[in-house]
């Protein structure tokens, strides 16, 4: 809630700066190829000092905020330099009344245009979630032939998606599923290379998790067993859990020894090898939907 107060505050910020100097820039450029000079130079001072003092401040706090269009705030004093720089290089050539210098303004036109354009390829690129590594995920998971529907959950944060899960079904089997963490080397590797890390999350309709104690004020819950080599749950499955083939060839003996999982009202304990104490359990989530 405060980070979206701060945006729209910010935002707000940025609408009036570029509505008032924006537009006395583009005032005084124009007041400088009609040959009015004083004018231009009033305007154009106006905009180099006030504009980019405002400028300034408001490119570093986007920085802040995250916006990396910290160049964009100088639009408008650069706009009051090129006013300037023209006004006082042609101050002795009389003013015709009319509209002068027009290479010059072409140059200007052409100038600006460069800059709403680049400006606009900008802010297309913040607007647009960065979802590559989703879709390396998606990309690589889905040429294995072991599984299906595979789906890549997460979140958007700053407009970059952060994959958390990535659900799935085996092969010609809709109705079955499994919810692992997202380990780095699911972008690349095949079926059957192990893993560095197995978090189950959830196997068919068991969500699997617990609680830690590692001092008397402290408890910490947790989502996922590690079941992977050293994992602290390896050795409470009698088949390896290190791959993506090892949990599609052991799906149905997963779920059998699940079924008989400690429910959360009586917990299992263990105890590892420094001595912490783990408490896990399991929760129904639901039956996976089954396909057509």
């Amino acid at each position: 809630m405060i980070e979206f107060i701060l945006l729209f505050g910010f935002g707000a910020l940025v609408l009036c700066y570029f509505a008032i100097f924006l537009s006395l820039g583009l005032r005084a450029l124009v007041h400088a190829c009609w040959g009015r000079f004083v004018k231009a130079q009033y305007l154009g001072w106006l905009c180099l000092l006030m504009g980019g003092t405002f400028g300034v401040w408001l490119a570093i706090v986007s920085l802040f905020l995250g916006f990396p269009l910290p160049w964009i705030f100088a639009v408008p004093a650069i706009l009051g330099g090129m006013a300037l720089l023209h006004s006082y290089s042609f101050r002795d050539v009389p003013a015709p009344g009319q509209f002068q210098f027009p290479i010059l303004a072409v140059f200007y036109a052409t100038f600006l245009t460069a800059i709403v354009t680049l400006a606009g390829v900008q802010f297309h690129r913040l607007l647009r979630t960065d979802d590559a590594i989703r879709r390396e995920f998606a990309a690589n998971l889905s040429r294995m032939d072991q599984i299906e529907n595979v789906n890549v959950m997460g979140s958007v944060y700053r407009r970059e998606f952060h994959v958390q899960q990535i659900e799935f079904s085996l092969a010609g089997r809709p109705d079955t599923l499994v919810r692992i963490n997202p380990d780095d080397k699911l972008r690349t590797c095949d079926a059957d290379e192990p893993l560095p890390e197995v978090m189950l999350i959830q196997v068919d309709r068991w969500l699997v998790g617990g609680e830690t104690q590692p001092n008397a004020n402290t408890r910490l819950s947790f989502i996922g067993i590690d079941v992977h080599q050293g994992g602290r749950f390896e050795k409470s499955f009698p088949f390896p859990l290190q791959s993506i083939d090892d949990i599609a060839a052991h799906y149905d003996e997963l779920v059998e020894l699940l079924d008989t999982w400690p429910r959360e009202e009586k917990p299992g304990r263990m105890e590892t090898a420094d001595g912490l104490t783990i408490e896990y359990w399991k929760v129904d989530g639901g039956a996976p939907t089954k396909g057509p």
